[in-house]
């Protein structure tokens, strides 16, 4: 992924809760309280135990969180890359994603 925390983030709590972290705190600083109650925006955002965690792993931390768009540009690659690896078609994997036989070949190149 391009973000070392959006990668932490993605190890921690998974990939869709990360994801809904860039879209609420995307491009902005995230400061991690020492808890999280029911009503604080991380755990409305992605449930207490999501929330939970990240507060055990970065409380006291100031988190840049990467855009959404960008987050999910990521995620996008790689699971281009991924089904590439277990044989999908650069002519499926752009006809499937939308994208350009080009396009595809440049981010299966980056993801090796």
């Amino acid at each position: 992924m391009s973000s070392a925390v959006l990668e932490e983030l993605v190890r921690l709590i998974g990939m869709p809760a990360a994801i809904e972290v860039a879209r609420v705190y995307g491009g902005s600083t995230l400061r991690v309280p020492q808890t999280v109650g029911p009503l604080h925006p991380l755990t409305v955002a992605i449930g207490a135990e999501a929330a939970q965690a990240i507060a055990r792993e970065f409380a006291g931390c100031a988190l840049d969180i990467p855009a959404e768009r960008s987050a999910l540009i990521a995620w996008r690659n790689e699971t281009l890359v991924a089904a590439h690896g277990d044989g999908a078609s650069v002519h499926s994997l752009a006809r499937d994603h939308r994208l350009s036989r080009k396009m595809i070949r440049k981010i299966l190149s980056r993801g090796r």
